[in-house]
């Protein structure tokens, strides 16, 4: 660690979860500018998890449970599948690979690779989704292309994602405060 760093620390050990992200996309930013990194993609994944679950009053489940990633209140079983997506990149990417469709229902969400706010989010049941999967055998699963014209078909959820990040941002700054 060099001075800068230590200097640094106590400050941004004072950020809310939501700085922090800000923080990690900046940094992420000028490691690919440098060619440290070649994509702009984590951690979007676990924060798009975070997001649900707290939207959906639900819980994590277990990292070995196949085919679902969040446990809602209403004990429906969500899958989240998540992307950044920024002003350089196409307009659509794929999802992680369908192994399982254990799930009741899907969220997908696009993340904006500047901060990593959600840009936009739809929620979908796996019925609605089964017509646009497409598989891959290389993978072994299927894959979702996810596009404006997905998101247009499901149910917008944009807001209340968006909502959820602003309740945690909230919480860990309670959170800190108490420290």
């Amino acid at each position: 660690m060099t001075d800068n760093f230590n200097k640094a620390l106590p400050y941004l050990k004072s950020l809310s979860v939501l700085e922090l992200l800000r923080v990690h996309r900046w940094t992420l930013h000028k490691l690919y500018d440098l060619k440290v990194v070649r994509t702009l993609n984590a951690p979007q994944a676990d924060w798009a998890e975070r997001l649900v679950a707290k939207a959906y009053r639900g819980k994590r489940a277990e990292s070995s449970a196949k085919g679902y990633d969040i446990i809602a209140s209403d004990q429906s079983l969500l899958q989240v599948k998540s992307t950044v997506i920024g002003k350089r990149k196409r307009r659509w990417s794929n999802s992680s690979s369908f192994r399982s469709e254990k799930f009741n229902k899907l969220v997908v969400v696009i993340f904006d690779a500047e901060d990593l706010s959600v840009r936009r989010a739809a929620e979908f049941s796996r019925d609605e989704i089964q017509h646009n999967l497409r598989y891959q055998e290389y993978v072994n699963g299927s894959r979702l292309v996810i596009r404006d014209s997905l998101m247009d078909a499901g149910v917008d959820v944009t807001a209340r994602l968006q909502q959820a990040a602003k309740a945690i941002d909230r919480e860990t700054d309670v959170a800190l405060c108490e420290r």
